[in-house]
């Protein structure tokens, strides 16, 4: 059932088109449970424990007569300058040993 306004909406069980719109508000862990197995005198005993993990849902939109949820507008994140190299691109092989740092100066030499 939709309310939308003052016109109300029943399906029998769906209301055809219809769309729910969420979005995730959390990802947690439930509660610690342990599971622990005995069997009387026969000297068994197992003990285990267990999380399910649990994802919070909040219901934004509910959308009747086939319509689709809107775009969400992505944050563009600010692009990181690329890190600087050790020597310009020119003036250094790509197998230069002297390059590697500790060692490679003294396998140089060699």
């Amino acid at each position: 059932m939709v309310a939308n306004g003052g016109s109300i909406e029943i399906g029998a069980p769906f209301i055809a088109g219809a769309t729910v719109v969420g979005e995730i508000a959390s990802q947690d862990r439930g509660p610690h449970i342990i599971i622990f197995k005995k069997r009387r005198r026969k000297h068994y005993r197992r003990r285990n424990g267990h999380r399910q993990d649990l994802t919070s849902v909040t219901i934004t939109d509910i959308l009747t007569g086939g319509a689709k949820p809107a775009a969400k507008a992505k944050a563009k994140a600010p692009e990181a300058a690329p890190a600087p190299l050790a020597a310009p691109v020119g003036e250094a092989k790509a197998d230069d040993i002297s390059l590697i740092g500790g060692v490679g100066p003294r396998f140089s030499r060699a």
